[in-house]
């Protein structure tokens, strides 16, 4: 079938400038960027709004009362709390023999209270008061830091030097691992982020193709009810149009798409910085890692993204042929609604399964692939001619889409006031007529 692209480019132009110069466009797009935004923010301003001390600070102070005469005490207790990757949250602080711990954690003037004593065998006796007697971090903290206090002190008095002693500080070199081998390190974290992406990815396709591809309607039944669909049909082919239309709405979509994941993208690569300007601690910020997204991540979500546009699109425009009102178009667009949220179905199994049966179908099959083979690129091993197949079946199907859609696009204009049957859009006259 011989296509014009000039004319496709034209009518493509006409729809963008349409999209675009509409205040509801303009509105909707600056509100999502606003809520985006804050959204991405929002633990951040939260963290620094509500943090724990008045002065910035989320460190826990306890103060130490040391009646059993330790040397360097509170030094050392600071330098446990530093080692074990705490100094930022719990801090200790010298106190005088008579203060009284409840009227110190009532003032505010301190988190806890730890009374270092002797007992009748000489050994060391901890005693810690906070406020509600809950075991929290500062008391954990402390409970651990006790018990290196405890084994010093003990080595000391058995003879053992009191540097000697010191040296032996040190905290156990522990890997948390599960029954079945797995342990947990930084590769755990890059497939965190990866998993991210990968549902980060299906749910942008499953709202384009929702709100696009319902635009992509609207704008079929408002040419059909106002009749400039006749004109329209008489200046260039049903096919043309069709390309025309899906690629305009398609790239104003864009339009308004990629503010958005821009925002967003800078919004999270952003948050350790506005934390550091915030001073707000006690919590990682690092945001998205950027490094596992690789190129050809990139080439194959923007691939499939184009072509499931295409898809569903096409679907939209000829199932919105069928109606003349506005009013009729959320009645027909139910099954093309059910479809879309048995793919996204779809890709959420293949992010807990990439590589199961079922996963690797909904990857190949053009209604669910868009949505289910990014995933399994991210998280799975799919093979070379698994992509290849879906991507040449997802192009098969948008063309074939695009023409059927054309064909119910032209009988839309020649049937005005009927709604025809699909035995009528199949008829061999039908097509004749359509071409």
């Amino acid at each position: 079938m011989n296509l014009d692209v000039s004319r496709i480019w034209l009518i493509a132009r006409r729809e963008i400038r349409e999209k675009i110069r509409q205040r509801s466009f303009i509105i909707s797009t600056a509100v999502m960027v606003v809520v985006v935004l804050a959204l991405v923010l929002a633990p951040v301003v939260i963290s620094a709004i509500f943090g724990d001390d008045d002065d910035g600070s989320s460190a826990d102070r306890v103060l130490v009362v040391n009646e059993a005469g330790v040397d360097d005490l509170v030094a050392t207790l600071n330098d446990f709390a530093a080692m074990a990757g705490f100094g930022d949250r719990v801090s200790y602080a010298e106190a005088s023999a008579d203060l009284v711990a409840q009227e110190a954690i009532n003032g505010g003037d301190a988190d806890g209270v730890l009374t270092v004593t002797r007992g009748e065998d000489d050994a060391l006796a901890f005693r810690y008061t906070n406020e509600d007697g809950e075991l929290n971090e500062a008391a954990v903290v402390t409970q651990a830091a006790a018990g290196e206090l405890t084994l010093q002190d003990s080595l000391a008095r058995l003879g053992v030097d009191a540097e000697q002693a010191r040296q032996v500080r040190t905290l156990p070199d522990i890997t948390l691992e599960g029954i079945d081998g797995g342990s947990s390190s930084s590769e755990d974290t890059e497939e965190g982020f990866r998993y991210a992406i990968a549902y980060g990815s299906a749910l942008v396709m499953y709202m384009v193709v929702l709100i696009y591809g319902m635009w992509v309607a609207q704008g079929v039944v408002a040419e059909k009810s106002s009749r400039i669909m006749e004109i329209m049909v008489n200046a260039a082919r049903p096919t043309e149009l069709m390309f025309g239309k899906i690629i305009g709405i398609g790239l104003a979509g864009l339009m308004q798409l990629l503010p958005i994941l821009a925002v967003a993208g800078i919004g999270l690569y952003s948050q350790q910085t506005l934390a550091d300007a915030l001073d707000v601690t006690g919590i990682d910020f690092s945001g998205i890692d950027f490094g596992a997204i690789s190129v050809t991540l990139v080439g194959f979500f923007l691939l499939y993204f184009l072509l499931g546009f295409l898809l569903y699109a096409a679907l939209y425009a000829g199932v919105g042929s069928l109606v003349d009102r506005q009013e009729d178009v959320q009645t027909v667009m139910t099954p093309m609604t059910f479809a879309i949220v048995i793919g996204f179905f779809a890709a959420i199994f293949t992010l807990s399964a990439p590589d199961s049966m079922v996963a690797r179908v909904a990857s190949i099959v053009p209604f669910t692939s868009p949505m289910a083979m990014v995933p399994r690129i991210l998280l799975g091993d799919p093979a070379t001619w698994e992509i290849l197949l879906s991507i040449a079946l997802l192009v098969l199907a948008g063309y074939l889409a695009v023409v059927l859609a054309a064909r119910i696009y032209r009988m839309g204009v020649l049937m005005y006031g009927q709604k025809p049957s699909l035995k009528v859009i199949f008829q061999r006259d039908t097509i004749r007529a359509a071409r």
